[in-house]
């Protein structure tokens, strides 16, 4: 038992709740502490089976366009709508004397390309399938969610979205517009929280919160239908509405201001 404490020093008292815990070895082999390091640093790499697909060869053995799902989920969704694009052609040439097979294909790719295309609409075409939640920025999520409730059919339901239009290229928002106004247009109620003028003017009812950011906000300046606003007299409100141009109302915004 003596032997086995020589060369090492002996914490005093307890150490983590054990005493049995003792100090790493007084000698050191440079080459073997690097080599150990390494070891000790988990690191990814792909299954020598499946490749990184994490999925078993008989599910890779079924394939859709030539490509199997893993594939498939590493595609950007734009590219995955031209895929399904073909698929009723293929699927009629390859299924003669058997039609029910291309028409069952083509209402699953008719209700695939109608969801494709709401976030294709939004912008999120750079997307893939396989891409992680925790990756994606505050706007994006919320342009997927507003993307999945587009498709949903529901009414009577109440919408609080925080700034949609983040990192929104400027083309892009008469698609987030649209979307908005698509699920105002079925019932429901929509409460943004914007900067982005151009979402702001299409507000059926504005409230201004201000004077400024922070500390500084906080009061009611103005609540009220867009031509109202001008009334109030700030350069930022003044901005707002001196474009009056209407598109199919989207939202009533509450709108921070500073």
């Amino acid at each position: 038992m003596g032997s086995q404490a020589e060369g090492r020093a002996e914490l005093p008292g307890d150490f983590y709740g054990s005493p049995q815990i003792r100090a790493p070895d007084l000698c050191h082999d440079p080459e073997r502490d690097d080599e150990a390091a390494r070891d000790a640093v988990p690191v990814e790499r792909d299954c020598p089976v499946c490749k990184g697909k994490r999925l078993k060869p008989e599910a890779l053995s079924v394939k859709f366009a030539g490509v199997d799902i893993s594939e498939l989920s590493r595609l950007p969704l734009k590219s995955l709508d031209e895929i399904l694009m073909m698929s009723p052609t293929k699927a009629s040439r390859t299924s003669k004397g058997h039609p029910e097979k291309a028409l069952v294909v083509k209402r699953i790719v008719d209700d695939l390309r109608g969801r494709l295309e709401v976030l294709l609409d939004l912008g999120l075409g750079y997307l893939t399938l396989e891409r992680s939640t925790p990756t994606l920025s505050p706007g994006e999520l919320q342009r997927l969610r507003l993307a999945t409730q587009v498709r949903s059919n529901l009414f009577g339901v109440a919408y609080v979205l925080d700034e949609p239009s983040a990192g929104l290229h400027p083309a892009d928002a008469e698609a987030l517009l649209r979307a908005m106004a698509r699920l105002k247009s079925a019932g429901n109620s929509l409460f943004v929280v914007e900067h982005e003028l151009d979402v702001v003017r299409q507000a059926d009812w504005i409230v201004d919160v201000g004077p400024g950011a922070g500390e500084k906000g906080g009061r009611i300046l103005f609540s009220g239908p867009l031509p109202g606003l001008a009334d109030v007299g700030n350069p930022k409100r003044d901005a707002i509405c001196s474009d009056t141009r209407r598109m199919p109302p989207g939202a009533a915004v509450c709108r921070k201001n500073g």
